[in-house]
């Protein structure tokens, strides 16, 4: 049963039913703890108002207990909070569980052994004369959430996002779960995750940085963490740039997986699994698409929806006129002043749409890069409207091959683009053979395809090399130039004519 606030506080009606709470002070900290009844009150820096519990002044404060509607509300002005998050788990109907509104930085510790639990409701918090709230925890100064050995934070956001920080988002050493009708993790100048392990399911972007306004905001770095994403829009968003340094990052389900003005995979291990372009390097205006995730039905098992009909994102192929432009590479759009690097780490790209897909240049240099890219004629595992400059790593590109895209003829390490007459089906088996009729390249396909495109670090110009599927030789090719293409060349590499058969270069 929750217990009710003294008569004397003056409380909102919308929040009759907050919590109460106790704070305890000791020399080393303030605790505040949820649901205990007749509260002292004798740290003047802490105070029961409206329903509330406000956090006045900086300091380091210890929060723990439970209620199923309350709010923690930070407001010290240009003071440093630090908030010790110690098996609490806080839910409020009405806004925000957490709100910092004004501070000069916060930290969020989580305590070791914790299982910690923020919640808000599909209620609207934009009333009139409340603070915008839209996530469980929303703060409007520099956020950073700090871990513990066998701690945890879950996030469930009914209304919109997740957590939101409108400066910085900093998380390190922490393990979060988040579930959210919109965005997942938003730091409006930037995402930072280092050391951690994150679960994200999103309504719409799972990782986000949009401050496109500063040069040195609007990125999202992620080193030495454990992501997992499923998102119904991007997957990760940096409207500047994503780097992405080491650990694991999976993005299981997305719309776009990756999408940035800058691209860089400096290492780590790699999945997008998208339903249109996986790895985008674009002006981050995000003209092509749709947003919808705020209303995506049934996302919350036994959930309610927000009201209104969400928006049904169009079929692929079928988005009406002048929503998305004209198509990159054919129809005049202005090309990105941006790159998509690949310099180490494995990349694995599962895409509807096209794979490797840069409006601006890229390039790799080293590392690996294997994409499973579209059925569809339409698209293609590669599709790069500047250069592709290949120097160095292993690439491999299957798919469809009617925009069927090599890299760039400035590139050093000689790549291989194979354009076949009939679609072979997946299981199908491909090896590539060197002159002493040893392998040099074999892979069992995963998918239907009708192209491939193929660079290797053991490939040398000058040699000569035999092409197989399912042991049936489609041809032999010597390397004479640094980008080789036989058959119908579809977009093929710089200065290839779409549809006519080049055989080699």
């Amino acid at each position: 049963m929750m217990k009710h606030l003294s008569r004397r506080w003056a409380i909102a009606p919308l929040y009759a039913a907050l919590f109460a709470a106790s704070t305890q002070v000791s020399a080393a900290n303030d605790a505040i703890e949820l649901n205990v009844a007749q509260p002292p009150l004798s740290n003047p820096a802490i105070l029961v108002k409206d329903g509330r519990i406000l956090i006045t002044r900086g300091g380091t404060y210890r929060l723990t207990g439970q209620s199923d509607n309350g709010q923690i509300w930070v407001n010290t002005g240009d003071e440093k909070v630090t908030l010790q998050l110690d098996n609490i788990q806080l839910s409020n109907a009405y806004g925000s569980a957490l709100y910092i509104e004004e501070a000069g930085d916060v930290d969020v510790e989580l305590a070791p052994n914790s299982n910690n639990r923020f919640e808000d409701h599909n209620h609207s918090a934009e009333k009139e004369g409340e603070a915008k709230q839209n996530a469980p925890i929303y703060s409007k100064a520099d956020l950073k959430i700090i871990g513990a050995p066998q701690a945890t934070l879950t996030i469930v956001g009914r209304y919109k996002d997740g957590i939101v920080s409108k400066d910085d988002l900093d998380i390190r050493h922490a393990n979060i779960s988040i579930e959210s009708i919109d965005d997942g993790l938003y730091g409006q100048d930037s995402v930072d995750i280092r050391d951690s392990k994150i679960l994200i399911k999103a309504g719409d972007d799972g990782i986000k940085a949009d401050n496109a306004e500063r040069e040195d905001k609007g990125f999202v770095y992620l080193e030495g963490s454990n992501i997992q994403v499923f998102a119904k829009d991007d997957g990760i968003k940096g409207v500047r740039r994503v780097d992405i340094m080491s650990g694991t990052v999976r993005v299981e389900e997305s719309y776009e997986g990756i999408e940035s003005r800058n691209i860089t995979i400096h290492g780590g291990d790699i999945f997008v699994k998208s339903e249109d372009d996986a790895l985008n390097i674009s002006d981050g205006s995000g003209a092509d698409k749709a947003s919808f995730g705020e209303r995506m039905k049934g996302f919350f098992k036994g959930g309610e929806r927000p009201e209104g009909e969400p928006g049904e994102r169009p079929p692929r192929g079928e988005r009406p006129e002048g929503e998305m432009g004209e198509r990159r590479g054919g129809g005049g759009k202005a090309k990105v002043d941006g790159i998509a690097s690949i310099l180490g780490g494995r990349v694995h790209i599962q895409a509807g749409g096209d794979g490797f897909d840069s409006n601006g240049d890229a390039m790799m240099s080293g590392g690996e890069l294997f994409i499973e890219g579209p059925t569809s004629g339409r698209d293609g595992y590669i599709d790069v409207d500047g250069f592709f400059k290949v120097t160095g790593g292993r690439l491999f590109a299957m798919g469809s091959g009617g925009m069927a895209q090599a890299p760039s003829n400035d590139s050093t390490q000689p790549a291989v683009q194979i354009n076949l007459e009939n679609t072979y089906t997946k299981g199908a088996t491909v090896m590539i053979r060197n002159q002493q009729g040893s392998p040099v390249f074999k892979q069992v396909m995963p998918m239907d395809f009708q192209s491939f495109t193929i660079s290797e670090p053991e490939f040398t110009l000058g040699q000569t090399y035999q092409v197989q599927v399912n042991d049936e030789d489609i041809t032999t090719v010597t390397l004479d130039t640094v980008i080789t293409q036989f058959g119908n060349t579809g977009r093929g590499g710089p200065r290839g004519e779409r549809g006519e058969k080049k055989g080699w270069w």
